[in-house]
């Protein structure tokens, strides 16, 4: 009888698949031929049967779960070699769920997800790929800083183990807006003032903005809308020597 062919390899992982590769078996020159190989998951060899080459996807498992791989060869019209050694392979994660973001500022979000099942069974950890920046943790929450403000951001997430990755899921999220520009004097007539407007990083993609103003101590009566991009904005029909207050809102 031939030798059981060589202990299988791994070739790749999804959640639901293993594909198995083996070495060729020897076969003593002429003396056997090759009918099929069965490969045994587990100690069953069910269904999984390769014709003709030595590999074979073995499908229909479960994610991040071990499973023992073993291959037993077929010949001369239905004769049986010894097992292989059995190999020991696992499946990639499942996608991870109940993806939220919470803790919006004008630089940072934070990203929390569920982990995904059997993370006990394989170590399992998450990659989160924003703005092609890459951050990887064991956590099933992680604080993405160096943001944009008033940006929509987004996100990917991919659990990952040993043995492959699994479903990639996207999240977007809207960072906050940042603190509001002080609006400066640039100069001044006896009834009007010429303001300037930095935005700044901070208050970036801004499509609208409010501009309040009132004499000191007497509330904030008047009040203009001027677009996100406004650098300077004069203000008419002021009072003579009289001191204003103003304030930008979104």
């Amino acid at each position: 009888e031939p030798a059981p062919t060589g202990k299988p390899n791994h070739g790749n992982s999804t959640a639901t698949t293993i594909l198995v590769v083996w070495p060729e078996p020897s076969l003593g020159g002429n003396l056997y031929s090759i009918d099929s190989y069965a490969i045994s998951v587990n100690g069953v060899s069910g269904s999984n049967t390769a014709y003709s080459i030595n590999q074979h996807e073995i499908t229909g498992l479960v994610p991040n779960t071990l499973y023992n791989v073993s291959v037993i060869l077929s010949y001369n019209g239905g004769q049986f070699s010894k097992t292989s050694e059995f190999s020991v392979f696992g499946t990639a994660p499942g996608a991870v769920q109940q993806v939220n973001t919470t803790n919006q500022t004008a630089s940072s979000i934070t990203i929390s997800w569920s982990p995904v099942e059997r993370a006990d069974i394989i170590h399992t950890s998450y990659e989160i790929l924003i703005n092609n920046r890459t951050i990887n943790t064991n956590l099933t929450t992680a604080t993405i800083d160096g943001l944009d403000a008033n940006t929509l951001h987004s996100f990917n997430i991919t659990a990952y183990n040993t043995y492959g990755r699994g479903q990639t899921i996207p999240k977007q999220a809207r960072t906050a807006f940042g603190q509001s520009p002080v609006p400066s004097a640039m100069s001044a007539t006896s009834s009007s003032i010429t303001l300037g407007i930095n935005p700044g990083a901070n208050f970036q993609n801004v499509t609208m903005m409010r501009l309040m103003w009132s004499p000191v101590d007497v509330g904030m009566p008047n009040s203009m809308d001027l677009p996100g991009n406004t650098s300077s904005v004069t203000i008419p029909g002021l009072l003579p020597e009289q001191t204003y207050f103003f304030e930008l809102r979104l």
